[in-house]
């Protein structure tokens, strides 16, 4: 359900962002499966142990601006699991997208623009180079699940689902492309842009 953020109301007050929603409205409903979808993973920003610089972009498929207050994040991590939690307001707007990173640290994340979520910890090596799951909740629902395989990694570059792919086709692992954008000197992806550098095979 949206909600036009001119409307007036004598019994509720209406959430707003701190930006014009536009023609979408605010969402008025709860996140809800599908609602949110994970489109990009730098798994390997460098090589070897240590890696700060991992991040991975969540897209909103909605037409309407959202507040993402109460999202969970999770991903194990060998014995451990790292977690995030957005426990105040964060408005992203219609089919805008945010970042979950290893840290909040520019001359560590390498300058990624926009909005950005940092796992609890700020901890480094997140993403397992080897396969892994992300999994996105609210109140206990989930929202959206990426398990990726082990596969091929360029140091440096995200693995992108491409803009022009159908959404059926996330789960289909050939279809996600290495990114080719240099969007900071010597790192290549499209963080919080679309994944219109790489096309779908």
């Amino acid at each position: 359900e949206e909600v036009d953020p001119d409307a007036t109301s004598d019994t509720a007050v209406t959430p707003m962002p701190p930006f014009d929603p536009g023609d979408g409205g605010v969402c008025m409903t709860a996140l809800a499966e599908g609602d949110l979808v994970i489109d990009e993973l730098m798994i390997e920003s460098v090589a070897g142990a240590g890696d700060h610089g991992e991040w991975l972009e969540v897209q909103s498929t909605v037409g309407c601006a959202l507040d993402l207050r109460g999202l969970h994040g999770d991903a194990p991590s060998g014995n451990k699991i790292r977690t995030f939690d957005v426990g105040g307001d964060l408005w992203i707007p219609a089919l805008g997208m945010f970042v979950v990173a290893d840290s909040n640290n520019v001359s560590i994340n390498h300058d990624i623009p926009g909005t950005v979520v940092v796992w609890s910890g700020q901890p480094g090596d997140v993403l397992r180079n080897k396969g892994g799951t992300v999994t996105l909740q609210y109140g206990g629902a989930i929202i959206d699940s990426v398990t990726y395989p082990s596969m091929a990694l360029t140091a440096g570059a995200s693995l992108a689902f491409p803009s022009d792919c159908a959404p059926s086709r996330r789960s289909d692992w050939t279809a996600w492309q290495s990114s080719t954008f240099a969007w900071f000197p010597g790192f290549s992806g499209t963080p919080n842009a679309p994944n219109d550098d790489v096309q779908c095979p």
